[in-house]
Formats: structure tokens, C-alpha cells, sequence
């Protein structure tokens, strides 16, 4: 089975290369063995799609997380689903109540983790 990325990541992906400079391979998306091992976004779905990626935090290149999750929360993009960036975790279901305490084992302050819908 091919997999790919849900259209809407596969978008952002790009605007960050093209705003940033960044490359296409620096924004993570299909899982690892780790990932494999586990229920996650980053594995394909049965019909081959992922739906989360992981966009790095350069902030040096201008790509500052802090910023770039608050604009992507502030968009209103009914296909954003859940976001965690720097021991914090924002989900869609729970949105009213913003930002939450994350505790999972990586603290995400490396990158940021979006999921979406793949529609």
C-alpha cells in the first residue's frame, strides 16, 4: 500500500517550505517503529493517509512555534484537530478550555505536532 499525507498537511508543508526555507524533508510525517508500535496519527490510516506531521521549531529561520501554533488556532480551519508544542496540547474537542498541561514522554519542544482530518 502507498501511504500519503492528508492534502491539508501536505498545503502547510509546503507554505513552510516556501515561507521559510526550510526542506520538504525537515516537517516529519509517516511514523517510525516507535510510532508503529502504537495508535498515532503519524500511521497510516486504512485508506493510506497520515494525518499529523511534526514542523520543526527554527526559530533562528523565523519558524517560531509559539507564533505559528497561535496563527493556526486563531484560523479558525475546521480540519485542525489537535496541536502540542511545548508541553502544552490544544485540541478542537476541547478548544473552549485553550491550552492544557501535556505530560506525554516527549515534551514537544523540539517541534510542533498538528493533526488534522484528512478531508
Amino acid at each position: 500500500m502507498s501511504y500519503r499525507l492528508a492534502p491539508s498537511l501536505a498545503v502547510l508543508r509546503q507554505q513552510l517550505v516556501d515561507r521559510f526555507g526550510i526542506p520538504k524533508s525537515a516537517v516529519g510525517w509517516i511514523g517510525d517503529a516507535a510510532h508503529r508500535a502504537r495508535p498515532s496519527q503519524h500511521n497510516p490510516d486504512p485508506d493510506g493517509t497520515v494525518d499529523a506531521i511534526d514542523i520543526p521549531h527554527i526559530p533562528q529561520a523565523g519558524l517560531d512555534m509559539a507564533v505559528l501554533t497561535t496563527e493556526l488556532i486563531a484560523s479558525g480551519d475546521p480540519r485542525l484537530q489537535l496541536i502540542i508544542w511545548d508541553r502544552r496540547i490544544w485540541s478542537r474537542a476541547r478548544a473552549t478550555e485553550g491550552w492544557r498541561r501535556y505530560s506525554g514522554a516527549n515534551p514537544h519542544t523540539v517541534h510542533a505536532h498538528v493533526e488534522t482530518t484528512d478531508a
